[in-house]
């Protein structure tokens, strides 16, 4: 994490506007382009921010390989892609029970081939072909079942539709 996403998130953190109660908590969400996020959540009173980081699952095969070697395996077992994101967020409650948020998103997205060779973990190995930056942006709506608990649903233009639960402490 560099220092200029560290400091955001101090001041997002530290923000707060008189004695409006104030709190912490956990967000977990499932993706359908087989990513799972992980985010911290800072709520005083109607207003939440988050800040988060999202994985994609792929079918890259054993370990990644930076440089292919002249007598590494050459048999090509498929290819794929997956990303990670750093996910930044502002919700307001907009009812007792509804919550809306956007977020930012910004990551790397690696194209790859996967190779056969039987000395290495897992029958082979992964090389990454085209790196991008991923950049996108999201919108969830959200319901708290009380004050501490709740699910929330929503599109970001990178993760596709997701679901999430978010756990206020």
């Amino acid at each position: 994490m560099n220092k200029i996403t560290a400091l955001i998130l101090f001041l997002l953190m530290t923000y707060s506007q008189g004695n409006m109660a104030q709190s912490f908590g956990v967000e977990v969400a499932f993706a359908t382009s087989k990513a799972l996020g992980l985010q911290c959540l800072y709520n005083n009173q109607s207003n939440n921010y988050k800040f988060g980081v999202s994985y994609q699952f792929s079918n890259a095969r054993g370990e990644l390989v930076r440089d292919q070697l002249p007598n590494y395996g050459q048999t090509t077992d498929g290819s794929g892609r997956y990303f990670w994101t750093i996910d930044l967020g502002y919700g307001k409650l907009i009812d007792e029970k509804i919550i809306i948020d956007g977020e930012v998103s910004i990551g790397a997205l690696y194209n790859f081939t996967n190779y056969i060779d039987s000395r290495f973990t897992g029958g082979g190995y992964h090389l990454i072909t085209k790196k991008e930056t991923a950049l996108g942006a999201g919108l969830n709506l959200g319901y708290m079942f009380d004050q501490n608990f709740g699910i929330y649903t929503g599109f970001n233009t990178i993760r596709k539709l997701q679901f999430g639960i978010r756990y206020v402490l």
